[in-house]
């Protein structure tokens, strides 16, 4: 299939959201010591990832990542990561982590009619997905050289400033003792059910 390129729908009703922007979320204010970074991805495109982030409890949700790194490798800093969100569900988790969230749909479905794919909840997905079979899904949302590029250096950064050793878990798949593990893991090295990062992600480009 060639690939297809779609403008993505552009919000009004969102504040607006680039890396000059002084969004204020409901972030806890309290600064402890960081030990791990925690990479994710949003499972939805940019605007409507935000956009949910603002309409959910009356803007008053709380599950919100440091770090938002976009298909182009624009970087958006959410909030100070010396601060935390309840990102993790897990107040112990939460208050040692710094999550940093890549914009990516994840797991992809394909509509053979309309020559297309999508994902859970509809977003639409006109380029080659990546294909693996892993945790009961075959076709994923690629990451970009763009995000790998910008992560690495986001990921320096963060790990001198808060003393966090540079070491990776190098794989995606649950970890037995992760939360004790000082450097980078991915979310779904917490859960068999997380899904993120997906299987596309090649862990070599983050390496130093």
């Amino acid at each position: 299939m060639k690939n297809k390129t779609r403008n993505q729908p552009k919000y009004l009703d969102i504040p607006k959201i680039d890396k000059n922007s002084k969004v204020e979320f409901n972030i806890i204010k309290e600064k402890n010591k960081k030990k791990q970074i925690v990479l994710c991805h949003s499972t939805r495109y940019f605007e409507n990832y935000y956009r949910g982030l603002f309409n959910r409890m009356n803007g008053q949700y709380n599950k919100v990542p440091s770090y938002f790194v976009k298909k182009n490798g624009e970087i958006i800093e959410n909030f100070n990561p010396a601060h935390r969100s309840e990102y993790m569900g897990n107040t112990s988790l939460d208050k040692r982590n710094i999550v940093v969230c890549l914009e990516n749909i994840g797991w992809l479905l394909q509509d053979n009619k309309r020559k297309r794919f999508m994902n859970w909840v509809g977003d639409i997905y006109y380029r080659e997905p990546f294909e693996k079979r892993w945790r009961n899904h075959l076709l994923w949302d690629p990451y970009t050289e763009e995000q790998y590029e910008a992560l690495r250096k986001l990921l320096v950064t963060l790990t001198v400033k808060f003393s966090i050793p540079y070491e990776l878990t190098g794989h995606n798949v649950k970890l037995r003792g992760v939360n004790n593990f000082e450097g980078i893991v991915s979310k779904s090295n917490y859960s068999e059910y997380f899904t993120d990062l997906n299987p596309s992600f090649e862990f070599e480009k983050i390496e130093i």
